[in-house]
């Protein structure tokens, strides 16, 4: 049976902490791998979502810098990190379907991490969430408005 993400309260989110202004290392980085062979539609979009996306998405989830540099990727966290993907192909029909805040999201559970990709925007964003992190609604609905924004048709 597919495990159910929590659904507590947004007040986490809504009460996150700014993080320390430590300098950032190249030890930090996340290596990535952006998608290619995007539109330049798509680029500028995943662009402008990269840009709106929050510093935190809970206390201690913060952004950190990807090897590569690129529009369609960021990541979050702690080792591994959460990595969200700008430009990917729709959630799966087949993926349970929830929806966080107005934004439609296909989950696929791998048993070490759940990925949520979201369906009917411009352009879909595929989100990797390992299970140590908590209240993975909570995490995407942080992305939320963000998505909406840059990616509503």
């Amino acid at each position: 049976m597919p495990r159910r993400p929590p659904l507590g309260p947004l007040a986490l989110v809504l009460a996150v902490a700014c993080s320390s202004g430590g300098a950032t290392t190249a030890s930090d980085a996340v290596p990535v791998t952006p998608v290619n062979g995007l539109s330049a539609a798509t680029l500028l979009s995943c662009g402008d979502l990269k840009g709106q996306l929050p510093r935190e998405l809970a206390s201690g989830v913060s952004k950190r810098p990807t090897v590569p540099d690129s529009s369609t990727t960021t990541a979050y966290g702690a080792d591994p990190p959460i990595s969200v993907r700008c430009g990917v192909p729709p959630g799966s029909a087949a993926d349970e379907p929830y929806v966080f805040d107005g934004v439609r999201w296909a989950m696929h559970d791998s048993g070490a991490s759940r990925t949520w990709t979201t369906r009917g925007l411009k352009v879909n964003v595929m989100v990797v969430v390992p299970d140590h992190f908590q209240a993975q609604a909570e995490l995407l609905a942080a992305m939320a408005q963000p998505i909406t924004s840059a990616l509503s048709r």
